[in-house]
């Protein structure tokens, strides 16, 4: 019941930027509460809420189960990205190796012809 608590929270924090952010549903909502006082912004809120409320739902059930997966999944994810920045590293290395070898040889060579 924990991780529902922090996800409300994290939801509640989260949400005024989307909410007062300008778009569509920002101009909705200015005219609905011209046209019928706050009673259109109750109105307004309580249909984002019956619309938003299953998709945070269906969010806090499949990251359940991600995490479940990426927890079985953990230890041969981590060797192959510490596999994968190794190589990486390497090439990295061996390319730069390379390039202060050719540098090296430019510098002998041009002033072996500039003398």
């Amino acid at each position: 019941m924990g991780g529902f608590r922090k996800l409300i929270l994290l939801t509640l924090a989260i949400t005024p930027s989307g909410a007062l952010s300008p778009g569509p549903l920002s101009a909705s909502a200015v005219a609905v509460g011209g046209f019928l006082g706050p009673l259109g912004g109750v109105l307004i809120a309580l249909g984002h809420t019956i619309v938003e409320l299953p998709y945070v739902a269906g969010l806090y059930k499949f990251t359940g189960s991600m995490r479940a997966v990426l927890e079985r999944v953990r230890v041969p994810m981590n060797v192959f990205i510490v596999a994968f920045l190794l190589y990486f590293s390497y090439l990295i290395f061996k390319d730069s190796m390379l390039i202060l070898s050719v540098k090296s040889m430019y510098e002998k060579y041009r002033r072996i012809y500039t003398m």
